[in-house]
């Protein structure tokens, strides 16, 4: 699944993760799978689905939906949505944008 999502390569990434039970690591590399396309709306839906589920949130996360919105050109959501965040998690070495 690791290099899958590495390789952008989200439809064996996403059959994959639906192939296991679900642990954060997984959330996350799936997510890491759709940084590359800009999908941060999937990437938001997964960090909700990832809390819901009762597993701690990081900034790993935030930082890959981050990366996301710049991918798709979304200067100023992610701006407002890192200064959300920020309140949450505050910055540091691994929530970068």
């Amino acid at each position: 699944m690791v290099a899958a999502a590495r390789s952008g390569d989200i439809r064996t990434a996403e059959m994959l993760f639906k192939g296991v039970n679900p642990n954060p690591y997984l959330y996350s590399t799936l997510m890491s799978a759709y940084v590359k396309s800009g999908k941060y709306e999937t990437i938001y839906k997964l960090i909700e689905e990832k809390r819901l589920n009762g597993f701690e949130i990081t900034p790993i996360d935030y930082t890959l939906y981050f990366n996301a919105l710049v991918k798709a050109d979304e200067i100023e959501l992610c701006i407002k949505e890192y200064e959300r965040v920020c309140i949450e998690f505050p910055p540091d070495e691994f929530m970068l944008i």
